[in-house]
C-alpha cells in the first residue's frame, strides 16, 4: 500500500529495528469521524506500507482517540493517547505492549493527568 492511500488523522512515527511504524487514529474517510481504535502500518522503506493492523482499541465507553505516540523503554512499548469518555475530561492515558505492533492495554484504569484538567496530547 502507497502513503497515499492511507487515511489516518494525528500520525506518529517510530523507528525501531530498521523498522518503520506509523501509529494513526483510526477515522472514516466518508465523514471524518474518529473511531475507537489506533492502527499501525509498517514498512522497511517508507513508500511501501502494510495493510493497517489495529494495535489499540479502548473499552466501549471511549471514543474520539487522539494524538497516539509510542516510546520504547527499558525492552517494552509505551503508547500515550487521549481519548473522549462519556462523563469525564479527556485525558492522556498510557498504555503498554511487548511489541510496536500491540496489543497496546492500559497500565491503570484512570489516566494519571489530573481529573480536573483536559489533556489532548501525551
Amino acid at each position: 500500500m502507497k502513503l497515499k492511500d492511507i487515511y489516518i488523522r494525528d500520525p506518529f512515527m517510530l523507528i525501531d529495528g530498521g523498522k518503520y511504524y506509523m501509529y494513526g487514529t483510526r477515522c472514516d474517510r466518508e465523514n471524518g469521524h474518529y473511531a475507537d481504535a489506533v492502527d499501525v502500518y509498517t514498512s522497511i522503506d517508507l513508500e511501501n506500507w502494510s495493510a493497517p493492523a489495529e494495535c489499540c482499541k479502548m473499552p466501549e465507553a471511549y471514543s474520539q482517540l487522539f494524538a497516539p505516540e509510542v516510546h520504547a523503554y527499558n525492552g517494552a512499548y509505551y503508547m500515550l493517547v487521549s481519548p473522549r469518555c462519556e462523563g469525564r475530561r479527556r485525558g492522556t492515558y498510557i498504555l503498554r505492549a511487548e511489541s510496536p505492533e500491540g496489543p497496546f492495554v492500559s497500565v491503570a484504569p484512570q489516566p494519571p493527568t489530573p481529573e480536573d484538567f483536559t489533556c489532548l496530547d501525551g
